[in-house]
């Protein structure tokens, strides 16, 4: 037998028996598709609840929520070291979330120091009202304030009488709160009263933030224009006395106030503004490896800096829910899965009786059981391989459509499912083909392991009833069955009171979903052989049955819903075209059986 004959073998058995390779085939399809559905439908319904989670934090919050910021103290207030951390916050990003920033704001700001007020000079000591007070930089604040009075600080450093000279911009509530500051006036910044280093800072302008609650200001300026002293018990500091904080250009504050102040150090944090939407596309995993490795590289950078952002605390709460939830999805997509298998291996096992013969007579006239391998194998092959490749396609377009079924409205608003096109649907279609390869190849070989006179005392004798049919054993589980699952959607819970009205689980609401597996498989042997039967056209009064319930169905549903549209006559054109089907249904099987 070559290789040529061995091909148009197959092809002549299959399109003899094509009506049973077809349900074999579709079976093949059904099992590859939800073996590769399954981790599309999971990682689908992740990727929803990202969506959603994102979308609900946005809702409750604002989008500074997901802002990524990242802290670290003492650095020393020079230009190289500035400029380092700079570039050392800016390659991590890049390398770690690059996809989803969309920007960053760095704010520096040095510790508290003494501040002088200004009034009548005193020689060798801060003139005036003792206060608190520090220099920050807020990169783009100018954009981002409405000045009352004067205008933005420059890059001007002068020499005064103590110290360098520089500019500044500080809040109205500020300026009210210290002695009521107007522009030109001067205050003294040192770290102590008894240090003879010192700036003087003029103030060229008195501002209110355009939008305190925007972006910008991560949802409240208050922090950065009004700065109060920290409460020492780590509660609210709104009682708290506020701190002078004087805006300066970045220039000015590392250069000239570090020249001033020699050793002194700031607090650097970066504001890392998020795209949400290319947020929403990434996966949990995704999202924990990226964040983690920002963490680890900046930590490894930066010792002793810190990374916070709400998406690390939608995470930890995402991860919990969906260890919760993708367990039993898992579970009940592996049991649909194994039990598409099941019922494929039952359809073939109807396939090996039919080729009985043709087996019988391949080994009578001395055909190996290599060559009948062979032949079982590139049968298989065919429906498996067509299959394994129009499978992960079918899963990925029905989990994307079942976004827009009542059951997922709550959580998609009708909306597709998203799905992820990768390697992994394809290669578990690969593994389904090939277990249904296996389920195809085994029971043919293992038929034609007898000969011709095994063949034919099967024939001689008919098959016999099963025993689970005999006695209606699959009725009886199925009676049982619905009235188990009947309390259970009745009850809405498998908790039940006990003896003594405690609390308990009813075992036997736990065995509801099992008996309904076990009967469905029971009645499919039962249904199924009729259902051969009927493809094949082998039962002519079985085809009748169907085709007379199927008419009577459709000419009673068209008049419930005509009558039901007060309708008493539209129903009859209708049902005078069905019945002319059925009149030429039953003339046409007369005429065939003549």
């Amino acid at each position: 037998m070559g290789s040529i004959n061995t091909i148009s073998l197959v092809m002549r058995r299959l399109k003899d028996d094509w009506q049973l390779m077809v349900s074999i085939f579709l079976g093949i399809l059904v099992a590859t598709t939800l073996m590769s559905g399954a981790p599309v439908y999971l990682d689908a319904l992740e990727r929803q609840s990202i969506v959603g989670s994102v979308d609900s934090a946005v809702a409750r919050f604002s989008d500074t929520y997901l802002t990524i910021i990242t802290e670290t103290d003492f650095v020393p207030v020079e230009v190289q070291a500035i400029q380092d951390t700079n570039d050392v916050y800016l390659e991590a990003i890049e390398r770690n979330v690059a996809p989803i920033h969309i920007g960053t704001k760095r704010h520096i700001r040095m510790s508290f120091h003494t501040v002088s007020l200004p009034s009548e000079s005193t020689p060798g000591a801060p003139a005036g009202r003792i206060a608190e007070g520090f220099f920050q930089n807020y990169s783009g604040i100018e954009d981002h304030v409405t000045f009352l009075a004067g205008g933005s600080a420059s890059d001007s450093v002068k020499r005064g009488t103590q110290g360098p000279l520089v500019e500044a911009i500080i809040s109205d509530v500020l300026a009210q709160e210290f002695d009521g500051l107007s522009v030109g006036d001067v205050v003294v910044l040192t770290p102590s009263v008894a240090d003879p280093s010192r700036v003087s800072a003029r103030i060229v302008g008195i501002f209110q933030p355009t939008d305190p609650t925007g972006d910008y200001w991560q949802g409240d300026a208050e922090p950065f224009v009004n700065p109060r002293v920290p409460d020492p018990e780590g509660g609210e500091s709104t009682r708290q006395p506020l701190v002078l904080g004087m805006f300066l250009t970045e220039n000015v504050l590392v250069q000239a106030v570090g020249s001033a102040f020699p050793g002194a150090v700031v607090d650097s944090s970066w504001y890392g503004s998020v795209d949400k939407e290319i947020l929403k596309t990434w996966s949990s995993g995704e999202m924990r490896w990226r964040m983690d490795g920002l963490t680890e590289e900046l930590a490894l950078s930066l010792p002793g800096s810190f990374v916070r952002s709400g998406i690390t605390v939608l995470l930890v709460e995402f991860e919990r829910s969906s260890f919760l939830a993708s367990v039993p999805l898992l579970l009940l997509m592996t049991v649909m899965g194994v039990t598409v298998v099941y019922f494929l291996f039952m359809i073939v096992s109807y396939l090996a009786p039919a080729r009985e013969s043709d087996i019988a007579l391949f080994r009578s006239r001395g055909t190996g059981m290599y060559r009948l391998l062979r032949l079982y194998l590139i049968e298989g092959s065919i429906l498996t391989l067509v299959a394994v490749a129009i499978a992960p396609f079918l899963a990925l377009l029905a989990v994307s459509l079942s976004g827009t079924l009542p059951y997922f409205n709550n959580v998609t608003g009708g909306s597709l499912l998203p799905v992820a096109f990768n390697w992994v649907p394809f290669v578990t279609a690969l593994g389904a083909g090939l277990l249904c390869l296996l389920v195809f190849v085994v029971p043919g070989v293992l038929g034609a392991r007898a000969g011709l006179i095994v063949h034919k005392l099967r024939s001689s004798r008919p098959p016999s009833v099963p025993f689970v049919q005999r006695y209606y054993i699959d009725i009886g589980l199925l009676a049982i069955g619905g009235v188990l699952f009947w309390e259970l959607q009745a009850r809405g819970e498998l908790v039940s009171g006990g003896l003594f009205d405690q609390p308990d689980v009813n075992e036997a609401l736990l065995v509801a979903p099992v008996l309904f597996l076990l009967v469905v498989a029971l009645l499919f042997f039962r249904i199924f052989p009729m259902f051969v039967r009927y493809i094949g056209g082998e039962s002519q009064s079985l085809v009748d049955r169907i085709a007379t319930v199927t008419l009577i169905a459709l000419v009673l549903a068209l008049a419930v819903r005509e009558i039901r549209a007060d309708d008493r006559t539209g129903w009859i054109p209708q049902g005078a075209i069905l019945a002319g089907v059925a009149a030429a249904y039953y003339a046409t099987a007369r005429a065939d059986s003549w």
